[in-house]
């Protein structure tokens, strides 16, 4: 009896210390922003996938602004090769299109964290950190040249944030812009060429410091780095198809921060471009 008593007493222990072991199993999974942890010391493969006039700014601007990690540059075959490799991120311009969208409508600048599509083991799957919408898929304006310094710090300081932040590494370019445009000590500037076609200038907008400029006016302030501007940039397809999304971004031309980052779906009541409601909100936040 004793040694059938003992043999049921180690049984049940067994039994008992399964779930516990499962929950401890279920503890080491790590959230997104310890999994970001190691960016610092792990070496970004920056991918020189773009037209030979991106790839020359991106590897200038690269020299110039890169403190927040090793870098080294690669091309897109090499890429191939070593993109489900833990040892790296990658920066990367990546051609993308929504679900509905039959071509790739714009292109984003992208920060990979290097792993397999799908594991067992969920710690060895890469994820993308942040895409930044660069410029469009197909005869791109050129501007994305302007706002590439501001792309390389914007994902910078998004890392610094979402390695200490679940919000912001879980959320996106959404949770981490910085909504300074209550700053009433900024100029805000919106490009011409940046508003909707069913945007009527208001001329209220000037006591909110709102100020309408040609293209070339806006982004010579931004390129000089005007102190206390900020400036608008729209992303979208240069021939908007079904399911095509418009991508609106204020950036701080001194700092480079995000001030403003919204977007909508293009269609008839909603072309590209800032529309009627982003400038009600944006005036509203600025009185």
């Amino acid at each position: 009896m004793k040694k059938i008593s003992t043999l049921l007493i180690l049984a049940l222990s067994l039994l008992l210390s399964l779930p516990a072991a499962g929950q401890a199993k279920q503890a080491t999974i790590q959230t997104r922003k310890v999994r970001l942890s190691d960016f610092p010391t792990k070496t970004t493969k920056v991918v020189l996938a773009g037209s030979e006039m991106f790839n020359n700014a991106l590897q200038e601007e690269m020299a110039r602004r890169w403190l927040a990690s090793p870098y080294e540059f690669c091309t897109l075959a090499e890429y191939e090769k070593l993109k489900e490799s833990s040892d790296y991120y990658f920066l990367i311009p990546v051609s993308s299109k929504t679900r509905k969208e039959a071509e790739p409508g714009i292109v984003t600048l992208s920060l990979i964290k290097g792993g397999k599509e799908k594991d067992d083991n969920p710690e060895k799957v890469g994820f993308d950190v942040i895409n930044i919408p660069c410029a469009a898929a197909e005869m791109p304006s050129g501007r994305e040249f302007v706002f590439l310094p501001a792309f390389l710090d914007i994902i910078q300081r998004f890392i610094e944030e979402a390695m200490t932040s679940d919000r912001v590494s879980y959320g996106g370019l959404s949770a981490y812009s910085r909504k300074l445009l209550r700053d009433k000590g900024k100029k805000l500037v919106l490009s011409e060429d940046d508003l909707a076609s069913n945007v009527k200038q208001d001329p209220s907008w000037s006591e909110s410091g709102i100020r309408i400029l040609d293209e070339d006016d806006a982004d010579a302030l931004f390129t000089e780095g005007a102190e206390n501007v900020m400036v608008s940039y729209v992303v979208a397809p240069t021939d908007p198809g079904k399911g095509a999304v418009c991508y609106k971004m204020v950036i701080s031309a001194d700092t480079h921060e995000l001030c403003y980052f919204e977007k909508h779906v293009v269609k008839g009541n909603a072309p590209a471009g800032f529309l009627p409601f982003d400038l009600k909100i944006i005036s509203l936040q600025r009185k």
